[in-house]
């Protein structure tokens, strides 16, 4: 079942302290229309009842979808430079609860093979991934697109995140952020080159193992430094 908890929310514009209901843990098997949410952006999302600005709570949470194979750990922003601990807990996790006796029986060979096992960093990430799995896109061709993109486009020299915004019939439309006094940049690429880069995938899997072997399919991976001691 999807977990909900009481939380002291503090107001980023005026500092007022308010509580609301977050999540903790999301089981869409048995919570379905909260995935719209989640794709709608207002999950965790609240108005300061003082000054009504939009504040937004990020927890840690885990996120099961096992009608659609998805099972994966959300961890907040700041957790990003961890993201090789988050994806060795989802992996650990996975096998613990959904490969191990007595729940691996209820699915076949076939059916644990296709499972989405992902950590995600930032709940926009989370929005980015569902939107690549209800359009049947895998993440990883997209990762690896968004490898070339970066190192093609002389206008994207300095963003460090790409985030697919859109999906639509003709093509992708990406977001690129995080470089300081910069505003992000909205544009599009053709869905032919991702069925180019698709047709690579095996290529692709061998220059960027770390894509299509581990659960933070994520080009932050090959950007941000990572880091293994203290706190996540």
């Amino acid at each position: 079942m999807s977990v909900w908890v009481q939380t002291d929310v503090e107001c980023h514009a005026c500092g007022h302290v308010f509580q609301e209901r977050t999540v903790d843990g999301l089981n869409l098997t048995r919570n379905p229309d909260i995935r719209i949410a989640v794709l709608e952006g207002r999950l965790n999302v609240f108005a300061c009842p003082a000054c009504r600005a939009t504040v937004m709570v990020e927890r840690t949470f885990l996120y099961t979808d096992l009608e659609r194979g998805h099972f994966i750990l959300v961890r907040p922003m700041s957790a990003l430079p961890w993201y090789a601990r988050i994806e060795r807990d989802i992996e650990d996790l996975y096998h613990f609860y959904v490969e191990n006796e007595p729940t691996g029986r209820l699915f076949s060979a076939e059916q644990l093979a296709a499972f989405k096992v992902r950590a995600v960093v930032g709940y926009p990430w989370l929005q980015e991934k569902l939107r690549l799995f209800d359009a049947d896109l895998d993440d990883r061709v997209v990762e690896a697109m968004k490898v070339a993109i970066l190192r093609d486009r002389p206008e994207l020299k300095g963003y460090m995140q790409l985030l697919v915004d859109d999906v639509r019939q003709d093509e992708l439309r990406f977001i690129a952020t995080l470089e300081k006094g910069r505003r992000p940049l909205t544009f599009g690429v053709d869905r032919a080159l991702y069925e180019l880069t698709e047709d690579r995938r095996d290529a692709l899997a061998e220059d960027l193992p770390e894509l299509f072997e581990h659960a933070f399919v994520d080009l932050r991976r090959y950007i941000v430094r990572p880091a293994e001691q203290g706190a996540a």
